[in-house]
Parts: C-alpha cells; structure tokens; sequence
C-alpha cells in the first residue's frame, strides 16, 4: 500500500505544480470534505480507515502545494 500511496503523492504534485493559490484551494476544500465524509461513515472502523487513508495522503499533497504557493486555503 505505501508504494501506491507514494503514487499517489507524486502524481498530486506532478498534476498540480502549475496550479495557481486559487486552484490548489478549490482542491484541497473538496479532500478535506471527502474526509469529513469518510470519517462519519458508519461502517467498521478498519474498513472505514481503509478508505480514508488514500484520500488523507491525496490531501495531505495538496496541502503542501498549497502552502509552497501561499495559497490562502483555511488551516485544518
């Protein structure tokens, strides 16, 4: 799983090392409510973990991006 997580990473920052503050924060607002969303699942917590930490990782790069152009996305 860590390779294709690692995947994921890359091609987030690959795919959006052009986009401009605005772009980034549109991105980043829709991961953080795909995993407010995933989190309230009621489903079995393992199972639920299991969909979340993609999406995580996915906002995490984002994130990143985000904060090496200034965007001006709301904290966490």
């Amino acid at each position: 799983m860590y390779m294709v997580l690692q995947r994921v990473t890359t091609a987030i920052r690959e795919g959006y090392r052009e986009a401009d503050a605005e772009v980034l924060a549109e991105e980043l607002a829709q991961a953080r409510q795909a995993l407010t969303w995933l989190e309230g699942l009621a489903i079995e917590p393992d199972v639920r973990a299991w969909l979340i930490e993609p999406v995580a990782v996915l906002e995490e790069a984002i994130s990143e991006l985000a904060r090496q152009k200034g965007s001006s996305a709301p904290a966490e």
